[in-house]
């Protein structure tokens, strides 16, 4: 995979509970970090700079398996939507603010279900006000838990 580049970096984010990614459930989480406070990361900054310089970073494995056993991947359908627009403009939102389930699945785990966990974990009001006040410029929002 020649010029890997994502443009989720710029344009989304991932918030759950307690937790903050870059893009999607399958990059890495940065527990405890808020959403202000994982936009304004050094580990963003350098994510961005790989992308530029045409490197896969290794918290992309799920994109480039995807990518080599033919199907489309996240990082593949958000060039579809943003391009390879740099723009750090927050445009995708995807928030898992509960654990709270009331299946325990065997494919799941204790971040998505609070049958498995033993407790309901929730979003705080301060990354749910940090959220919002980020959303002037949002196309999609995904909301779940």
């Amino acid at each position: 995979m020649q010029d890997f580049f994502c443009p989720l970096p710029w344009k989304g984010i991932f918030v759950h509970t307690n937790k903050t990614a870059v893009c999607c459930v399958s990059s890495k989480m940065f527990y405890g970090m808020s959403p202000d406070e994982f936009l304004n990361s050094d580990y963003l900054k350098n994510l961005r700079e790989k992308f530029l310089q045409g490197e896969i970073d290794d918290t992309c494995k799920f994109c480039v398996m995807s990518e080599l056993n033919g199907l489309q991947s996240i990082r593949q359908h958000a060039i579809n939507i943003y391009g390879r627009d740099t723009t750090p403009k927050l445009e995708y939102i995807e928030m898992r603010a509960s654990n709270l389930c009331n299946f325990a699945c065997q494919m799941c785990n204790r971040d998505n279900s609070s049958l498995i966990s033993g407790e309901v974990e929730n979003i705080s009001e301060e990354n749910w006000q940090q959220v919002l006040k980020n959303t002037k410029d949002l196309n999609t929002v995904i909301l779940t838990g």
